[in-house]
């Protein structure tokens, strides 16, 4: 395990030498709120320097929206990326020709002769397209009918383009090992081979010693019906305002952190209180518990000088650094294999669309078959002298119903293939390199293990909700996500949504009311809400993936492959604190823990004379005085409650306020 170092850096400190944090030295609230600062340079060259990333409670993150074919692209990207050996096939052309027959028919899989026979795999691949699982699809998902099922999946220029830039992702794939998928305007990150094998095996060894243990002291998480169990969680002792203490200068060191136990002073609640009302998705709160009474507590992480490794340097919540020393190193090498998919997914935040626009006129966006002909209804015309100033009059309605009922969205055309090079080369591009960027610092990463077990008679795991992760003032920007373990469970996914702009106005003609082909371009509808759901991405064992904190995700439902064994899944989670934002870690913060605190005071005098049955009241006694450090385990269930019932309000909020935000098009 690595030497403690200072945890802080010299800008989050005052003259005096004080700590100076959001919620302690200054307002949760005092940090940039600006995204990017506009400079010029010396030479009057334009400089763009950013302050912080995006966060959907903070910030209007709303994309500009990804039409239903061009969705069609990026999930047909995401299922080839998914196949063994895509690197290869994608330049094999006789496997990218049986692709190209059947993507270029109504969808039935995208299969090449070495894969048929693979039990289910079609399915599979329409879950991760339209977002399926299991015959259960999200009420709010974007389904596809029928009729445009059984058209063309996609047409010749969409598949060239597919392939062109599935090309272009293998060849960068050789180098860094990993991919980006869903990636319009955003982007998610994937990977099976960052991870290797000897360290995947190890995190299962090393985490034994958390499972193996007495069954009263497995903490199974509240509201999973005993299917969800936490190893490391931190909701658990968490930093309360108004109740932890926070050292006021220097640091908590990693190797004997539990010396600091009950030292510091008191983090003041009344930075909470006074904390700004923010906008969500165009609703502004006053009152929403966007910052809460409660943050989950990082640790830091600093990179060696010689080979710039990551090496955490205070302990991990809920992770005690000498019974559970093993874990540490193994956690900072899956911080090592996190950050080049952080900088991946962190650096695109402008559109990368694949289509051209629409029009937003009925009349140019539609056509209708060469072989329909549309034949006037003389009995309407009656008595009328048909001239031809007349004839529109005339028969104005029934050609307009004709029109309706025969016509078809003419297909955009394809935008010319641009390769990643010529994207990360644009000018309003600003690549992340958090090593390089944050070497002095370092970052902040929060750590969550959690298994999931299924039983016979608990066979079905229902899936999660729709949801950020944390609150505001934790600042998270990315998270990382790893399948280290499973058996005996169907194939599950993760879904991803986006809120989409309501000001599409600038697609709509002038004429009143015809946004029809906008509707249909986007899969929206006028008074629905603003919302695209850009797809499912497979979660299979030995997969890393990354993606930025202002996608909402959805852990889709699963269950047992063989409904009469049981069966279980295992993840290891990173959050990456917004290292432009530091926030209080368990570098300022000491274990709230009363059970690690007692092992510390044991063996002092007079402790260490003391009959074990004594020295047991004497911790109870201490666990009982309330709202004080160290907190028993009953204080932490309680806290976590707390903790919980404020996260699921803030969760119903942004998503209610997502719902709300409906399309009004052509407000002229």
């Amino acid at each position: 395990m690595a030497s403690t170092t200072t945890a802080a850096a010299n800008n989050n400190n005052n003259n005096n030498n004080r700590i100076s944090l959001p919620g302690f030295g200054r307002a949760l609230n005092d940090y940039p709120h600006d995204l990017i600062q506009d400079t010029q340079d010396t030479q009057g060259h334009r400089l763009r320097r950013r302050l912080r990333f995006p966060h959907v409670i903070e910030d209007e993150c709303s994309a500009r929206g990804v039409s239903m074919r061009e969705r069609r692209m990026i999930g047909f990207i995401n299922v080839i990326t998914d196949k063994p050996e895509w690197t290869r096939k994608v330049f094999d052309e006789e496997i990218v020709a049986k692709w190209r027959a059947e993507a270029l028919g109504p969808y039935r899989g995208f299969d090449e002769e070495d894969e048929k026979g693979e039990e289910g795999k079609d399915r599979e691949e329409e879950r991760e397209l339209n977002g399926d699982v299991d015959g259960e699809v999200d009420e709010g998902s974007d389904e596809e009918s029928e009729a445009e099922l059984n058209e063309d999946y996609l047409t010749e220029p969409m598949f060239s383009y597919c392939i062109k830039e599935l090309r272009d992702k293998a060849e960068y794939y050789k180098a860094v090992k990993f991919v980006s998928i869903l990636d319009c305007e955003l982007a998610v990150v994937k990977s099976d081979e960052t991870v290797p094998e000897t360290l995947q095996q190890a995190l299962r060894q090393a985490v034994r010693v958390l499972e193996d243990v007495p069954d009263h002291q497995k903490d199974w998480h509240p509201g999973s019906d005993g299917k969800v169990l936490d190893l490391v969680h931190p909701s658990l002792f968490p930093l309360i305002y108004g109740v932890s203490r926070a050292l006021p200068c220097g640091s908590v060191p990693l190797d004997r952190c539990m010396r600091f136990c009950c030292a510091g002073e008191v983090v003041n609640s009344s930075f909470v209180e006074n904390a700004h009302s923010t906008q969500v998705y165009g609703q502004r709160h006053s009152s929403l518990k966007e910052w809460g009474s409660f943050q989950w507590l990082p640790s830091e992480v600093r990179f060696a000088a010689d080979d710039g490794r990551a090496t955490i340097t205070s302990y991990v919540n809920n992770l005690h650094p000498d019974k559970h020393q093993a874990l540490y190193p193994i956690l900072e090498q899956f911080v090592d294999a996190a950050i080049p998919l952080w900088d991946e997914c962190l650096s695109w935040f402008r559109p990368r669309l694949r289509l051209e626009n629409i029009k937003g006129n009925e009349h140019q966006d539609y056509d209708v078959p060469a072989d329909i002909t549309y034949t006037p209804d003389e009995d309407e015309a009656e008595d009328v002298e048909i001239r031809p100033y007349t004839f529109a009059e005339v028969y104005e309605d029934s050609f307009r119903e004709w029109f309706k009922e025969n016509r078809f969205l003419k297909q955009t055309a394809v935008r010319e293939f641009r390769t990643r090079q010529e994207h990360i080369s644009h000018p309003d591009h600003l690549p992340v390199h958090l090593k390089r960027d944050f070497a002095a610092a370092g970052l902040q990463v929060i750590f969550k293990l959690a298994n999931i077990h299924l039983t016979p008679e608990k066979p079905k795991f229902k899936g999660g909700s729709w949801h950020i992760e944390g609150a505001l003032n934790e600042h998270i920007c990315a998270s990382t996500l790893y399948y280290y373990d499973e058996d005996n469970i169907t194939s599950s996914y993760l879904y991803f949504r986006q809120g989409i702009t309501t000001k599409l106005t600038f697609f709509c003609s002038s004429v009143q009311d015809e946004y029809s082909s906008t509707e249909e371009f986007y899969g929206v509808e006028q008074g629905g809400p603003a919302i695209q759901h850009l797809g499912g991405v497979l979660t299979r064992p030995g997969r890393l993936l990354a993606f930025p904190n202002v996608l909402q995700h959805q852990v889709q439902p699963f269950s047992l492959a063989d409904a009469t064994k049981p069966g279980h899944r295992k993840i290891l989670a990173l959050f990456l604190v917004d290292p432009h934002i530091r926030v209080l870690s368990t570098a300022n913060i000491a274990p709230q823990r009363v059970d690690w605190w007692a092992e510390q005071v044991r063996v002092l005098p007079p402790f260490n004379a003391l009959p074990v049955e004594i020295f047991h009241m004497i911790v109870d006694l201490v666990g009982e005085k309330g709202q004080e450090v160290p907190l028993s385990w009953e204080d932490a269930l309680r806290t976590r409650q707390e903790l919980m019932d404020q996260r699921g309000a803030l969760v119903e909020q942004v998503n209610d306020d997502m719902e709300e935000n409906t399309f009004s098009f052509c407000e002229h």
